[in-house]
């Protein structure tokens, strides 16, 4: 079976091979969409003797390098897990051991690496696999969801079509090219419809504001908390005309402050690792929910069952779970939402997976690192309201290490947005009649003594 995202790319090089692809945060061309493509091939000729189906991770972060490196797996026949730049050694290797990999592209000092592995071969079942997103889901294990090229085409036509993003556009690319947001908003629109890229590693708020008005950026997509901290920063940003807020629910508050300052509306975007863009707000006016996500894309469709979960139909649902039964185009999110006139709002969700800043945080990870330490008896992690963050890790806890200790040893063990910002020490944690932690009425408990 062909690869329809190969077969758009070849199409789009020969149309336009010495037009820029991919620019630095400064300005400066760094590949055009011929430099792209010979990269490429050469990446594939290295990959070549893997046969076709072979796994091959991706860890790099946001570089011109690794748009080549995709195309490259590609070319080759094989089939790309993306791996965030920011994961741990041990955590790389147990998900390229769970899919099987075979080798592992990044970059270096020198330009692309590649690494043999020597990973068992696992099956991805009878359909032919392009590229396995890694998703929390709802277990401390991460979730290997499995698409076709064709999927990830369909969830690009979508959102271009539906956002408006054209050819003529310049997308600033902040938010990491592995994650399914920056996928489906970055990499896809510039192999499908020739979008050129920004290729930026810092997320910082003056960094990206000085960034999209160097490169003359007409397209942002990013998280809240970015958004939130732009708003205090002086600065203009004269060729931007479209900004997209996902990760995490935009705050009315944020939405507001962003327009006053800069005269823009924050579009807020919906969507799912495992099925692509859900919702989006199209309107011109300024959302005044929270929660507020639009409207469905431009083919997907959605039913909403009485427990408030939905389903969502749409030819960019990926294939399912690695081992798990096939999802035939229907995905359900853990989100609850409601519908009216004016469109959709999350309501809640049935997931203790905390939001931080767009990234998703297993408390479990959390708690586990916190018992790790001599001094901590007991430890129950959860998110609360943070209005820069959107959440942030909050921790009660049962022993005697001080704060600072605490936080130290965590610092050794977890990512830094997984660190809690907020420890409570307590005599007891506190259970339900019926002798179990709930983590809803812990932060229900914790807000009610620390309201905002």
């Amino acid at each position: 079976m062909k690869n329809p995202i190969l077969e758009r790319w070849a199409g789009i090089v020969a149309e336009k091979p010495e037009a820029r692809a991919v620019l630095t945060p400064e300005g400066a061309v760094a590949r055009t969409f011929a430099e792209i493509e010979a990269e490429a091939n050469g990446i594939a000729a290295q990959l070549g003797g893997l046969g076709g189906g072979a796994v091959v991770s991706l860890q790099a972060r946001n570089c011109p390098e690794w748009l080549a490196m995709l195309l490259g797996i590609w070319k080759a026949g094989g089939c790309a897990l993306l791996v965030d730049a920011a994961i741990s050694e041990s955590a790389r290797a147990s998900v390229e051991a769970k899919c099987g990999a075979r080798a592992r592209l990044g970059v270096g000092g020198e330009g692309v690496t590649l690494e043999m592995l020597e990973n068992d071969p696992v099956s991805l079942g009878t359909e032919r696999v392009d590229l396995i997103k890694l998703t929390s889901g709802t277990t401390g294990e991460p979730g290997a969801v499995l698409f076709t090229a064709a999927q990830l085409e369909a969830d690009c036509d979508h959102i271009c079509a539906t956002m408006g993003i054209h050819p003529e556009d310049l997308n600033y690319g902040v938010v990491a090219f592995s994650h399914s947001y920056g996928f489906s908003n970055l990499v896809t629109p510039l192999l499908c419809h020739g979008v050129a890229v920004v290729a930026s590693a810092d997320p910082l708020p003056r960094a990206v504001l000085d960034g999209v008005a160097a490169t003359r950026a007409t397209v942002l997509p990013a998280v809240p908390a970015i958004f939130q901290a732009m708003s205090a920063l002086e600065g203009e940003m004269p060729a931007l005309r479209l900004c997209i807020s996902a990760g995490a629910p935009l705050r009315p508050q944020t939405g507001a402050a962003f327009h006053a300052r800069f005269g823009l509306k924050v579009h807020t975007f919906y969507g799912a690792s495992e099925c692509g863009g859900i919702c989006y707000d199209a309107s011109d006016g300024i959302i005044t929910q929270d929660g507020f996500v639009g409207r469905p894309l431009q083919g997907v469709t959605l039913e909403l069952h009485e427990d408030g979960r939905i389903s969502v139909r749409s030819p960019a649902v990926g294939i399912g779970e690695l081992g798990q039964p096939s999802r035939n185009g229907v995905f359900q999110p853990a989100d609850l939402l409601e519908t009216s006139d004016s469109g959709w709002r999350i309501v809640g969700r049935d997931s203790d997976f905390i939001n931080v800043a767009g990234r998703k945080v297993n408390p479990a990870d959390v708690e586990r690192a916190l018992l790790e330490h001599p001094g901590i008896r007991e430890a129950v992690v959860f998110g609360v309201q943070d209005p820069r963050r959107e959440e942030t890790v909050c921790a009660w806890v049962v022993g005697s290490a001080g704060r600072d200790e605490l936080l130290a040893h965590c610092a050794t063990r977890l990512a830094r947005w997984q660190v809690p910002r907020e420890v409570r020490f307590v005599e007891a944690i506190p259970v339900s009649a019926r002798g179990k932690i709930s983590r809803r009425e812990l932060r229900a408990l914790h807000e009610a003594d620390n309201p905002a």
